[in-house]
């Protein structure tokens, strides 16, 4: 009857294999290294904040959901937190994020908190917004997370209070008219300082003719304004009048209507100048 031997290989020997073995792995098997959700993915690790108007970002990207956190925060959430020192009304929004969000503000204890408010788009743009009453001394959650059947992510802004006060240019400005059409034709490039909706009225007016006057109005309707995408517009003016607008110059003036997820404003703007050039082909009548 033989019996069976196993030969050990030195430990040294095993330790060799075993490295040889991995270094033999293809890199692309290797897994990458996993970036690592954002400090306020969780409710416990909130990020703290102040009533006073300032605005907070955080890249998203990383960030996960907890289906216990309710239908109100959705995907890609991120928490921020504060004990009001005031009764009052909050103004919130998530205007200047990069994708689709939606807010939700709850009051009370972290494990038993409740719904205070919740908004999807009452900001401009993909962007939300909430007016609430605060009370000196509650504590408020705020959940910024992503909305919509295919939940994105990026940069997400939240702002509380007026950081900045909205506002909006007209730049690149160019103007043609052709002299029997009456007709003023400026194009333009429209930009905001904040995220914002934004209606524009503009009043051209042109003196010809001695003390006479080309006077025509522009409704511009609503943009969707970023200060990263301006806006090209065209503003068509048709003399109201009877006095046709000319090559020569022209004032700009009027006055816009302004949502920046926080207040609504209205009000002019300063005048503008702007050189009117021969536009041939518009020298016929509609």
């Amino acid at each position: 009857m033989s019996r069976s031997t196993t030969t050990r290989r030195p430990r040294l020997g095993a330790l060799i294999s075993t490295a040889a073995a991995v270094a033999l792995v293809p890199a692309f098997l290797v897994a990458p290294a996993q970036a690592e959700p954002p400090a306020n993915d969780d409710i416990s690790g909130a990020t703290v904040v102040t009533t006073t108007p300032g605005t907070y970002s955080v890249d998203t990207t990383e960030a996960t959901a907890d289906p216990t956190d309710g239908r109100h925060v959705g995907a890609h959430s991120v928490w921020f937190t504060f004990r009001s020192d005031h009764t009052g009304r909050l103004a919130l929004t998530t205007a200047g994020s990069s994708y689709d969000t939606q807010l939700a503000v709850f009051a009370g204890p972290r494990n038993h908190r409740r719904l205070v408010d919740a908004d999807r788009n009452r900001g401009p743009g993909a962007s939300a917004a909430v007016r609430m009453r605060v009370h000196d001394g509650v504590k408020y959650w705020i959940a910024v997370s992503s909305q919509g059947p295919s939940p994105s992510s990026g940069t997400a802004l939240l702002t509380i209070g007026r950081v900045a006060n909205p506002g909006f240019a007209l730049t690149n400005l160019e103007a043609t008219s052709g002299g029997l059409s009456g007709r003023l034709s400026v194009t333009a490039d429209v930009t905001c300082t904040t995220e914002s909706l934004l209606y524009v009225y503009v009043r051209a007016s042109q003196r010809v003719g001695g003390d006479n006057v080309a006077l025509g109005y522009w409704d511009g309707g609503g943009f969707e304004c970023r200060p990263d995408a301006p806006i090209p517009v065209t503003l068509a003016f048709d003399s109201v009048t009877g006095w046709a607008f000319q090559p020569g110059q022209a004032v700009l003036s009027g006055s816009y209507e302004i949502w920046d997820g926080i207040t609504w404003d209205y009000t002019s703007f300063d005048p503008v100048v702007v050189d009117v050039v021969d536009a041939p082909l518009a020298r016929q009548t509609r």
